[in-house]
């Protein structure tokens, strides 16, 4: 088998470019994550719809209670 008969067969597998490359830039963020399980939360920017007013995640959690935030639509 030469080479282009061999490239040619990896369009047909899940090993083509395109499938490592995301694979490996997934790796890489999953890598730079600054959130880990049992450190500190996230408390990034919530901007009203309005645009202008701005909160921050944690302001809305109360007291030791945890907060939960659902990322999700109805449709």
């Amino acid at each position: 088998m030469n080479v282009v008969d061999y490239l040619c067969c990896l369009q047909d597998t899940v090993f083509t470019l395109p499938s490592i490359r995301s694979t490996l830039h997934s790796l890489i963020l999953d890598v730079r994550k600054t959130v880990r399980a049992g450190g500190p939360a996230f408390n990034g920017d919530v901007v009203e719809l309005d645009g202008v007013t701005r909160w921050r995640l944690l302001d809305f959690q109360r007291g030791s209670r945890p907060l939960v935030v659902v990322f999700g639509s109805c449709t």
